[in-house]
């Protein structure tokens, strides 16, 4: 995908955190490499699928096959650097930074490793040149079982060689970064714009087509205007000959569809991964569901269906019997916290069933682990290495996918009168976050550095709850209702992420459960802020609340001897705002509240 991403141009854009004084300025990237070019050590943030990985890889090629950065304020003559991609979902406990590149770097290709045992014997003397470009991704993925301690051990490891020249890339879900790597150039992964997500569909489409797919790299090598003209419309000629060029305009035409629900089908098209199985879905099926969960659904059937087709009918499993016991993996491995997404396939197979039941009015059936696992592996769904060593979903959002719809089905066998029957888990476990200030983790904010507070800690279940929301059938009021006392900001993401529907009293209880964490003190300041987000989403009922200032006198502007005392330097400006001096003002009303986006957002389309 990076390299087809990097060919069509429809990279995602990025953005960088620039901190003045209490000031923090986002400011656009033209590309990753820029930042590594100013930055030596930078923190990579983005929400699930926007394309971090992609960028991280894409990244690696440039570096591997041009001519190699020289080390960030190293001197002249010290050679390249070596771009060196790690993942940190195999950082586990008892390793240390060290152990942890060792093996990834130096262990047989195989296991799914680098093979380069030569290079990583010399681990120490390439740090002390500055001769590597240490590429981490997901740290979000690291298991979780000792992850503070290991998280810091790979802080101190960034500083001791980034003083060295070494550089250094970490990857992390937004909402999953506690800022535990504080102190490394922030720089974060945009949404698609309309015109990339333009550009991604006529790529996706033309590589529907071999003839198609030559005809298009050939008009992005064209040297002038008049031959990428013949050549485009020679492209057209052929996708409409194969059927293709109606269903780019039918999927282009949908998501052009900006009111009322259709708006939600947008927003998941801005993300690379979810317009990935948007064009997929589309391509097979014409029509689109706006509800991601439900595309993922429908997408892995389409996975179920290619692998089908490859497969010898004597070696196939039913879908539903790969589907549930999946779905068990995931959710067995993801309540395993320990063992983050990279996992042994002896561990695997020691969670997976050896019978699954996907109709209960039949009896279970066999679901052999070794026939899963291929046949998972054969649809891409699963990446295992050629010695079947490991196991780790293709994109940790299928596993959340398949892990909600276990959840779902615990659920229901519980009755959904509780969490008794959940392997051990309650919903304190799924669900709460650290809920008081007294409670909340402390961090100590960096000196002279004004960047917001991290979001509440997560419990690595939020996007599998919003997923199963949204695969519920008709609404998803029972499962609501049941996070609303234990989490009602997660239970207000899962309205307007996971699109699920509720009854109008369901949505009110989220709302005002919303408003009362909001006016808790106790409540940490971080659910709180993350709370009034959320509210903001699913429509302030505070918004336009006026209140009446009296009639009086006030004091406006300032003496200059004041703001000299206050260490103010004068300047030509502040002339307008002295002297100090008296005014009165008849009785007025003010918003209660500061000016909301969504506020200002009505007063720019009422003609503002």
């Amino acid at each position: 995908m990076a390299e087809r991403l990097a060919a069509n141009e429809t990279m995602p854009n990025l953005d960088e955190w620039q901190v003045r004084g209490q000031e923090v300025k986002r400011v656009r990237l033209n590309s990753l490499r820029e930042a590594t070019e100013r930055y030596r050590c930078i923190i990579l943030l983005g929400d699930p699928g926007s394309g971090k990985t992609t960028a991280l890889n894409h990244l690696a090629f440039q570096l591997a096959g041009e001519n190699p950065l020289p080390p960030a304020g190293g001197k002249a003559g010290m050679g390249g650097q070596l771009p060196l991609p790690l993942c940190l979902s195999e950082f586990g406990p008892g390793l240390t930074p060290e152990t942890f590149i060792l093996e990834g770097w130096g262990s047989a290709v195989e296991t799914g490793r680098w093979g380069a045992s030569d290079l990583a014997a010399n681990l120490e003397g390439y740090l002390e040149q500055g001769r590597l470009f240490m590429l981490f991704d997901a740290l979000n993925e690291m298991p979780q079982a000792g992850f503070k301690e290991r998280a810091a051990a790979l802080r101190q490891f960034i500083d001791r060689w980034a003083g060295r020249c070494n550089r250094f890339l970490v990857t992390c879900r937004v909402l999953d970064y506690g800022q535990e790597l504080t102190g490394l150039q922030r720089v974060e992964v945009l949404p698609l714009t309309e015109d990339q997500i333009e550009a991604f569909l006529v790529a996706e489409m033309v590589h529907q087509d071999d003839t198609c797919a030559e005809l298009w790299q050939q008009l992005n090598q064209a040297g002038n205007q008049a031959e990428r003209d013949q050549l485009y419309e020679q492209l057209e000629q052929e996708l409409e000959q194969r059927g293709l060029l109606a269903k780019w305009h039918g999927l282009r035409d949908t998501l052009r569809q900006h009111h009322g629900e259709q708006r939600r089908l947008l927003e998941l098209a801005r993300n690379p991964y979810l317009l990935t199985i948007i064009i997929q879905v589309f391509l097979a099926d014409g029509h689109l569901d706006n509800n991601r969960a439900k595309l993922m659904a429908r997408f892995t059937r389409l996975l179920f269906q290619w692998a089908k087709g490859k497969c010898r009918p004597d070696q196939w499993l039913d879908a539903d019997i790969q589907q549930q016991a999946l779905a068990v993996m995931a959710f067995e491995t993801q309540r395993r916290s320990g063992f983050g997404t990279h996992i042994k396939t002896e561990l695997v197979k020691a969670v997976m069933p050896a019978t699954v039941q996907p109709d209960p009015n039949w009896p279970p059936v066999a679901a052999p682990a070794d026939q899963v696992l291929e046949l998972a592996a054969s649809a891409s769904l699963i990446e295992m290495p050629v010695d079947r060593s490991s196991v780790r979903f293709y994109h940790q959002l299928l596993q959340e996918y398949f892990a909600a719809s276990e959840l779902l089905r615990r659920l229901e066998l519980a009755g959904w009168s509780g969490f008794s029957q959940l392997s051990g888990l309650d919903a304190n476990a799924l669900w709460r976050w650290p809920w008081l200030e007294s409670e909340m983790p402390p961090w100590e904010r960096p000196e002279e550095s004004w960047e917001p507070l991290p979001p509440p800690p997560p419990t690595n279940w939020e996007e599998t709850t919003i997923l199963a929301a949204g695969l519920l059938a008709e609404n998803a009021d029972r499962l609501l209702r049941r996070l609303i006392p234990v989490n009602p900001v997660l239970a207000g993401r899962c309205l307007v992420e996971g699109g699920a529907r509720v009854g109008q009293p369901t949505s009110q209880a989220i709302i005002e459960a919303l408003l009362a964490t909001i006016k808790q003190p106790e409540v940490a300041l971080r659910v709180r802020i993350a709370a009034g987000e959320i509210l903001g989403y699913l429509g302030d009922p505070r918004l336009g609340e006026l209140v009446t200032i009296p009639a009086g006198e006030f004091v406006l502007g300032s003496d200059r001897p004041q703001l000299e005392q206050a260490g103010f330097k004068w300047e030509e400006w502040m002339e307008r705002e002295t002297p100090a001096h008296t005014l009165h003002l008849p009785k007025y009303r003010i918003g209660r509240y500061p000016v909301t986006n969504l506020e200002f957002d009505n007063f720019v389309a009422a003609g503002g």
